[in-house]
């Protein structure tokens, strides 16, 4: 599922919000950010800081004069179904799938942005802010973009990432996801809310570890019209309690202590059961591939074959 935000915080602000449960480097991407010679780079609290003000992160020059509209960044966010992410504590190619479909999100919105242009990165976190396992990525999108008519740098529109643009990004997430779970050999169910599930992880299981879900349900619940709200804004934050691992592999540890064993021994079944299923579908391709085939049929089944090296 994918969600925009728009943030009026300092960027620096919101950058060190984005280091809590962070395990590996973000790097700035797009047109505008190449323009400010940022391509490449390692993101920092500091370079947030100034970018957020409108400034050069390097000569600090003003790059955007003061403006009105008081949006520091667009925060959009690429989450993975709960099975996903519990699965991926017994299989890495899981998150890595994820990383793989999140990656082309921020090409995607960029290409909707006037003049195709904007400064953005992709962080990548692996658990919700009540501390459950849940895989997701964001795309931090500053407010700004260089327009090339007039040889100056603007913010972006307000609504750019309206509910149509969301959806589709949804769909297109989910579409190359799925896709790439199914060629690790996981079955999915579709579910009507979040796409799909990974079949044979339990609803139980993804009950037991989707607190904060569970938490903003009884906080809406709660007379809604006058203070849900209100209230929801409280635990849009991490929860206080919550620890986070120095390492990703610590997170992994943390994350499997929670399991009870037979947890645990239904998690490595279904991932046991995907690579039986992935092993047999290569072995019938490469059956299937034969000598090979130059049209027919068979041409699809070859060219597939030979593309996974068979």
């Amino acid at each position: 599922m994918i969600s925009s935000f728009r943030v009026t915080e300092s960027g620096g602000k919101y950058s060190r919000y984005l280091t809590l449960g962070q395990y590996e480097e973000a790097y700035w991407a797009g047109r505008a950010a190449r323009e400010l010679g940022l391509e490449g780079r390692a993101v920092t609290v500091a370079d947030f800081t100034a970018l957020g003000m409108r400034r050069h992160p390097d000569t600090r020059e003003q790059i955007k004069p003061k403006h009105k509209q008081k949006i520091t960044l667009f925060d959009v966010t690429v989450g993975a179904p709960k099975s996903v992410s519990l699965v991926a504590l017994y299989d890495d190619r899981v998150r890595l799938e994820h990383q793989k479909a999140a990656r082309v999100i921020g090409e995607q919105i960029e290409a909707q942005v006037p003049f195709g242009n904007t400064i953005y990165s992709q962080v990548h976190h692996y658990t919700s802010r009540a501390g459950d396992p849940h895989l997701h990525t964001h795309v931090p999108i500053l407010n700004l973009s260089f327009n090339s008519e007039r040889g100056a740098w603007e913010c972006l529109r307000q609504n750019f990432m309206h509910y149509n643009a969301s959806r589709e990004l949804t769909y297109e997430y989910r579409e190359r996801y799925s896709q790439g779970l199914v060629d690790l050999g996981y079955k999915l169910e579709d579910r009507e809310k979040y796409g799909f599930e990974i079949d044979g992880v339990s609803g139980v299981l993804m009950e037991k570890f989707s607190q904060r879900a569970q938490q903003i349900d009884r906080i809406m619940e709660d007379d809604s019209k006058r203070y849900g709200y209100r209230k929801l804004a409280l635990i849009d934050r991490p929860s206080k309690g919550v620890e986070f691992p120095i390492s990703y592999g610590d997170y992994l540890e943390s994350q499997k202590e929670k399991l009870t064993p037979d947890e645990r021994v239904s998690l490595r079944e279904t991932v046991e059961r995907a690579e039986e299923l992935r092993v047999s579908h290569r072995l019938k391709i490469r059956l299937d591939v034969g000598e090979g085939a130059d049209s027919g049929p068979q041409q699809r089944v070859w060219t597939y074959g030979r593309s996974l090296g068979l």
